[in-house]
């Protein structure tokens, strides 16, 4: 083998032979249109990328030194692997506890346990556990190893919730000091959230825990960064970063105020991002958000080695409909995470958009770490993406960007004067818009959704909790609860170790907030009013595909119509090839549907179009389509078409409109 060339049979290529290969194909086009993509930040996405278009070799530094782009650690994950976060919201802590402790006997390492938020802050359902009092936690985490097994919370009561957990150490005898927690306190993403969070009080605890951490529980980080609040909002890659590095610093602040100095505060600030299908870019804004945190502690005083970064599968990709596609899609994050360096990740299972995950759910969320860390070894190489061209200048044109909006909000008076006034939700507000767009006219499809939908497939039944009992609990105990938010943080430890129930009572958000928002939503409503129809009469929205001609010439627009049109929910009736236009009416009349539609190719289309609209009109069709743009258009409006359907419209709206037609009264 010594002296093996790869490729050295063949000669060397240049980037002009590939320029004029492309050029032949494009046919004189222009290939930054046609073959350059961009982001939601607008950052270009080459076809091809060669040496330079990368960073100085040396500028990222080697792995566990600054700026921190290869790793955190000198080791990475090589070691152990990363850390199987699995989330758990239960409302009963009980069956909570049944799950945690089935997951952790089958390959989870950790625990991120979702404290209800919404009942006990809004007076909603619960939106996790139900966790009130120590009890409660006690049988949550029972048979949880607190010495050994991380444990990381999630919700909006995060000083009661982190007291309870300090106090839950104590109850059992375990120095808080050698207990791997994760408080997670987290002000600033509650409040964006509009859970009803004082953000000034919430700063002022969040720097008073971090304190207390810092002296008191040397195995834990105190608070929490979360981006993937900003993500499931409809937030850019560069939206997110930006505003949990402008969140970072805003408790680097806070627990400067509260004595703990930013080299040591840097220390208890962990971080979230999500990670999704975009394999790359989720690759880049993981290794990105290590720069930019290196950059921010190096002009704080602190240093970022050892930044705690957890990766979640982004909760906008997952879908309602034919939801094991999720699957897919949370594999894709996953080996994202993995391959940016990601210290601890939670996979969300695939039936998350449905409600409470079922034992295949969680099964599937845990295996799918499982193998690509233990088969596939993905954790043996720190960096794998580190000094391949296109990775690098993608990380870098992000945290650019990154960077150019965290200036933005910091020059505005920081994240929670940026979120008071608007600004940040304003953005994002903008970048759902052109996404919303961009799905509705299929540029972005989505699987199993938009494109390639089943009208046949059977609902998925996710696991299901009676919460009555659970509700009458929590009135009970909260008419003797205590409002903890004048307590300090030690004070509050005293009262959940005594037993007593604590409850931080919600005010109403001080800003707009930024509610999660889903990708599929759009046509899941549509296909959420069909269902409605079929339940009603039994029988789907219907539409009568009128295919002129031969099969070969229609086939193409056929395929297209019927994929649309169940997008929506709407079931095709396509007809038997017909020769004439006049055919088209006695065709629709045995079909029984209300309106119509028209397949052909152009040719046909100005061989019998008007004729076919003539005769489907004649027998009392209420409208007529037309799919495709052909060049008989205004002769074919003229006759009664009422819209052309085609490749790169707005498909929501087409729909919409056949659903408003088909539901009025004959």
């Amino acid at each position: 083998m010594d002296g093996l060339t790869l490729a050295g049979d063949f000669p060397e290529a240049t980037r002009d032979q590939w320029l004029a290969l492309v050029d032949k194909v494009l046919k004189g086009g222009d290939p930054g249109k046609r073959l350059v993509r961009r982001t939601a930040d607008r950052i270009p996405v080459a076809p091809l990328y060669a040496a330079a278009d990368a960073p100085a070799p040396d500028s990222g530094g080697f792995p566990g030194s600054f700026p921190y782009l290869r790793g955190s650690t000198v080791s990475g994950q090589v070691q152990g692997g990363w850390d199987i976060r699995q989330r758990h919201a239960h409302p009963d802590p009980a069956a909570a506890s049944r799950h945690i402790r089935e997951d952790l006997e089958r390959g989870v390492t950790s625990v991120m346990l979702r404290i209800d938020t919404a009942m006990s802050m809004l007076g909603e359902e619960p939106d996790g556990c139900c966790v009130i009092d120590l009890d409660d936690l006690d049988t949550a985490l029972a048979g949880v190893d607190l010495t050994t097994t991380p444990v990381a919370l999630d919700g909006g009561r995060f000083g009661a919730n982190a007291a309870l957990l300090v106090a839950l150490c104590r109850r059992r005898g375990i120095d808080p000091a050698t207990a791997p927690l994760a408080l997670n306190v987290d002000p600033v993403g509650i409040a964006a959230r509009g859970l009803g969070i004082e953000t000034e009080r919430g700063l002022r605890r969040a720097g008073e825990v971090a304190a207390y951490a810092d002296r008191h529980l040397g195995r834990a980080t105190a608070l929490l960064s979360d981006g993937h609040v900003y993500h499931a909002g409809g937030g850019s890659e560069a939206q997110e970063l930006a505003a949990t590095m402008a969140t970072a610093v805003a408790y680097l602040r806070a627990a400067e105020a509260a004595g703990l100095p930013p080299e040591r505060a840097a220390r208890q600030i962990a971080f979230r991002l999500a990670v999704d299908a975009d394999v790359f870019l989720s690759i880049a804004k993981l290794r990105a958000a290590r720069l930019l945190w290196a950059r921010i502690c190096g002009v704080s005083g602190a240093s970022a080695e050892g930044m705690q970064l957890h990766a979640m599968t982004a909760s906008r990709m997952l879908t309602r409909r034919d939801p094991f596609n999720n699957v897919l899609r949370t594999t894709l994050a996953t080996y994202a995470a993995a391959m940016g360096g990601a210290d601890a990740v939670t996979v969300l299972p695939f039936d998350y958009a449905l409600g409470l995950p079922d034992p295949l759910a969680r099964r599937l969320a845990r295996n799918v770490q499982l193998v690509l860390m233990e088969e596939s070894q993905l954790h043996r190489v720190i960096d794998p993406m580190g000094g391949a061209w296109f990775i690098e200048d993608l990380t870098r044109r992000l945290a650019t960007e990154a960077w150019s909006l965290f200036q933005a909000i910091e020059g505005g008076g920081g994240i929670v004067d940026m979120l008071m006034k608007g600004t940040v939700q304003d953005w994002i507000a903008a970048t759902v818009a052109e996404r919303n767009d961009a799905i509705a006219r299929r540029r972005e499809p989505i699987t199993g959704v938009s494109e390639f939908p089943n009208l046949a497939e059977q609902p998925w039944q996710p696991e299901t909790c009676d919460t009555a009992r659970l509700v009458a609990q929590f009135r009970d105990k909260a008419l003797h609860a205590q409002d903890t938010r004048g307590l300090p943080f030690p004070a509050m430890i005293e009262v959940c170790a005594r037993g007593g129930t604590v409850l931080y009572r919600g005010s109403l958000a001080s800003y707009t907030s930024i509610p999660p928002r889903r990708l599929a939503e759009p046509f899941e409503a549509l296909r959420d009013r069909s269902d409605a129809v079929l339940a009603a009469t039994g029988q789907r929205p219907r539409l009568f595909l009128a295919c002129l001609g031969a099969a070969a010439q229609f086939g193409a627009r056929l395929t297209f119509a019927q994929n649309l049109l169940a997008a929506g929910g709407i079931e095709a009736v396509p007809s038997e090839p017909l020769a004439t236009g006049e055919a088209a009416g006695p065709a629709w009349s045995a079909a029984a549907t209300p309106v119509a539609a028209l397949c052909a190719g152009d040719e046909t289309y100005g061989a019998c179009g008007v004729a076919a609209i003539e005769a489907l009109l004649a027998a009392g069709c209420r409208r007529v389509w037309v799919f495709g743009k052909p060049p008989e258009e205004a002769a074919l409006a003229m006759a009664g078409a009422d819209g052309f359907v085609r490749a790169g419209d707005d498909v929501l709206q087409v729909l919409e409109r056949m659903h408003d037609i088909l539901g009025e009264a004959p």
